[in-house]
């Protein structure tokens, strides 16, 4: 064992014990679903850091996203790039979540290096003396089994002394979709399938199980729905989240069609490449430039008002066309894309079919 970690030390090697999740590119989806909510959402995150650390942050608290790539120099002469899932701060305090699929053997060794190299990038020198502050740490695991421990602890013994500190660790499985809602870990949804995972050959089977997982799934859309009208959490952060949600059960459930096709109604279809962000992005940017372009020094609030609400249409009627054409790319049964784009997009069956007749029926 001795030699494996100094392998993993001196080398950058880090390795997922999780055979299946190694042969398909499907696991890459947990962590950029993690990422993408990290990176386009981040206020879902202080919820979260408040579980985890028993603090009590305001949804209004500044957060800072730190860089979270590290260059580290081994003895090969050559430098590598390690990168953290996350890497945060609020007011004075540094925080570091790593999102992990499976049980790790060797995630406390990793989670040390990335401590590490934070405290190194961050050190303060002063007077000959080197001061480096370790990060707040955490682990979330998407599956634990009873060999999963409660807590990981890094023991640094120093000439000066011994110390040491704790490495939190997180289980989605011990989230209930109540404990979800009360604490606004809004950010551990996408997840909430893994907790059914052990279970999907008789889901996938059993018709009451099947109904069952489908009546949680609404549960959630509509507890969703409604965070969203009492501004818990904003249209935008409500359709992440549930696009997001999609891409993870269609990697985790790649093997059960029954699952996938049940469960991805609900949440509103396979946006593989995640238009709700470029809906907002095109929406935004056009909007900005109809509305100088319209804005006259008389009128330029009318402009920017008129040129925003075109651009988001602009963004809205784009969003739908690549909607179209992804399920198509992805032998989406038309009916369904219907279905889907009726949800997702707030329109009737009638518009959905017509915008499905323009995008869709031409392609060659």
């Amino acid at each position: 064992m001795k030699y494996r970690i100094n392998k993993i030390l001196q080398g950058g090697i880090f390795i997922n014990t999780s055979p299946e999740d190694n042969n398909t590119k499907n696991s890459h989806a947990y962590d950029d679903a993690f990422k993408t909510l990290r990176t386009d959402c981040p206020e879902l995150l202080i919820p979260v850091i408040n579980d985890i650390f028993h603090t009590s942050y305001s949804k209004g608290e500044s957060l800072i996203s730190l860089a979270n790539e590290f260059f580290k120099s081994a003895n090969t002469k050559k430098s590598s790039l390690i990168a953290t899932d996350s890497y945060i701060q609020i007011e004075d305090k540094k925080y570091h979540i790593e999102c992990q699929s499976t049980t790790d053997g060797t995630m406390i060794i990793r989670m040390f290096e990335y401590d590490a190299q934070i405290a190194i990038d961050s050190a303060a020198l002063e007077n000959n003396c080197l001061t480096v502050k370790f990060p707040n740490s955490a682990v979330i695991y998407l599956r634990s089994s009873k060999n999963t421990p409660d807590v990981m602890k890094v023991q640094i013994e120093t000439p000066g002394g011994n110390t040491s500190y704790d490495v939190h660790v997180i289980k989605i499985k011990n989230y209930t979709i109540d404990d979800i809602f009360e604490k606004e870990l809004y950010m551990y949804i996408p997840f909430y399938i893994f907790t059914f995972e052990p279970s999907f050959g008789i889901i996938e089977k059993d018709k009451d199980s099947l109904e069952d997982l489908k009546k949680q799934y609404n549960d959630i859309v509509k507890r969703l729905d409604e965070a969203c009208k009492n501004g818990k959490i904003t249209e935008y952060q409500k359709n992440t989240i549930l696009e997001l949600s999609d891409i993870v059960l269609n990697a985790i459930a790649f093997k059960y069609e029954n699952i996938r096709k049940e469960v991805d109604v609900i949440m509103g279809g396979e946006v593989l490449d995640y238009p709700a962000k470029r809906i907002l992005n095109q929406g935004r940017s056009e909007g900005l430039e109809k509305g100088i372009e319209l804005g006259r020094s008389e009128g330029i609030e009318l402009g920017r008002s008129e040129g925003i609400e075109l651009g988001h249409s602009n963004g809205v009627e784009e969003g739908i066309k690549m909607f179209i054409l992804d399920n198509i790319e992805e032998n989406i049964p038309k009916d369904r894309t219907i279905e889907k784009l009726q949800r997702r997009f707030n329109i009737t069956r009638e518009q959905a079919i017509e915008k499905y007749e323009k995008y869709g029926e031409n392609i060659s």
